[in-house]
């Protein structure tokens, strides 16, 4: 990384407030959370040793499978979130102090402070949104792959899907 890079991205993370730091532990768990759901669903497979079970065992593994991926998937939602919340309350603080310096008129400084809390406002928003985007799209790709590898499990089976889901009911 050049030195000008690790400077701005200092000098934003600086300027954000200290709501970057929330937005830092925010985006270290929420990535964390869906990057483990796309190696775990990549890594699902349909064991050979099914073949010689019967058919409640293929659909209870089906249904297993559906469970523990809508609870990762409800992890990685709520912080999904609550990113773009985070940024929005860094926006509020971020206004209240350009508010706080603009009542303040004492000259140059408040043309600074104004700058500052605009400043924050905007980098907490952008931060709360670049956090979020990405890992939306990542919780879509995880959704097609986990479709594919329930494809692969219906053909294994020799049935379609219809068939498992009327079971279910």
């Amino acid at each position: 990384m050049s030195d000008s890079f690790q400077v701005d991205l200092l000098d934003a993370l600086a300027g954000g407030g200290p709501l970057m730091i929330a937005l830092a532990f925010l985006s270290f768990f929420l990535y964390r959370s869906v990057l483990s759901t796309l190696f775990w669903v990549y890594q699902v497979r349909i064991p050979k040793v099914l073949l010689d079970l019967p058919e409640e065992a293929y659909e209870r593994t089906l249904i297993q499978f559906r469970k523990a991926l809508k609870q990762r998937l409800q992890t990685a939602g709520m912080l999904i979130a609550a990113s773009p919340l985070v940024g929005l309350l860094g926006t509020v603080m971020g206004m209240l102090s350009t508010f706080d310096s603009l009542a303040q008129r004492s000259g140059q400084d408040t043309a600074s402070q104004v700058a500052d809390g605009v400043s924050m406002a905007l980098i907490t928003t952008q931060t709360g949104l670049t956090i979020a985007i990405p890992a939306l799209f990542c919780t879509y790709w995880i959704n097609r792959i986990s479709s594919r590898r329930e494809s692969e499990y219906f053909e294994f089976l020799g049935t379609g899907p219809q068939t498992a889901l009327k079971s279910r009911s």
